[in-house]
């Protein structure tokens, strides 16, 4: 499967769950995007013995989800950006980088600022 096909079929598997889970209401702010994050990074995370392998296969999202709060997905996805544009200089520009390090609270070098 293609990274846009996997990318497009984490964002539908998200949208159905939220829809099936939160049937009698609206989806709050937010709830969309942390749930289509945690589905990316569940297709985007390997195992550190065996690259080739997921480090949670799409049968036990349940468990990764009660496993990690918002915040760290947050946290977590943001690090994976990090290191795209790090390791692919040519995907943000560095406007781009000097926000997402802001947006991080780090400067320029990388420092975390107190």
């Amino acid at each position: 499967m293609a990274r846009e096909d996997a990318r497009c079929e984490a964002d539908r598997a998200a949208r159905d769950y939220l829809q099936a889970k939160y049937a009698d209401r609206p989806l709050l702010p937010g709830e969309l995007d942390d749930e289509q994050n945690l589905r990316f990074l569940m297709a985007a995370l390997r195992d550190k013995d065996n690259p080739v392998a997921a480090f949670c296969p799409v049968a036990d999202v349940d468990k990764l989800r009660s496993a990690l709060i918002a915040k760290q997905i947050s946290w977590l996805f943001r690090q994976y950006k990090r290191f795209v544009a790090n390791e692919y200089r040519e995907v943000l520009s560095n406007e781009e980088l000097a926000e997402l390090d802001k947006e991080m609270g780090l400067s320029p070098s990388g420092a975390r600022i107190e």
